[in-house]
């Protein structure tokens, strides 16, 4: 079976082409990428990559490899991440407070698209209701909207996510 571990060291070298920017990438010597090569080409029975003075160039080989080591890279990926976020997946509340126009007209798709791709999450939104009066001067707050008439009209504070599906 192939070692993930050489295949991550093919990649680093397909796509630096060379040997020192794949060491740089993986953050490892010079000489553990050329060894990590040379297992993978004994391994395989082919040789992978032609050295020319201008650096790593694919063989016929290599560019048959390089299309199936993409795919464990791929593999590998959805497999951190599922595993990942099964076990810290989010959850809780968070607790917005912004101007009710901002949140009705503006924010309010993108909170849906988060309560979607995080259900356990409870997105509460409050009004804040005080926005800087910059005629009075600074460091004044006028009382732009009254908490009482949005909470009446439009149900604030909004609930969405988690505590919709309680409710």
């Amino acid at each position: 079976m192939t070692d993930w571990e050489d295949i991550r060291y093919f990649l680093a070298v397909a796509r630096g082409g060379s040997v020192r920017a794949a060491a740089e990438r993986l953050e490892v010597t010079h000489s553990t990428v050329l060894r990590r090569i040379a297992k993978l080409e004994e391994h395989l029975g082919a040789q992978i990559f032609e050295k020319l003075t201008s650096g790593y160039r694919l063989t016929d080989a290599g560019e048959e490899i390089l299309e199936f080591a993409e795919q464990m890279e791929a593999s590998s990926y959805r497999l951190e991440t599922r595993v990942f976020g099964r076990d810290q997946s989010v959850r809780g509340r968070l607790r917005v407070t912004m101007a009710p126009i901002l949140a009705t007209h503006l924010l309010m798709p993108d909170f849906a698209d988060f309560a979607r791709l995080h259900p356990e999450v409870e997105i509460e939104i409050l009004p804040s209701g005080e926005l800087v009066n910059r005629y009075a001067g600074a460091g004044y707050y006028s009382q732009c909207f009254q908490q009482s008439l949005f909470s009446a009209r439009l149900g604030w504070p909004l609930r969405v996510g988690a505590a919709r599906a309680r409710s």
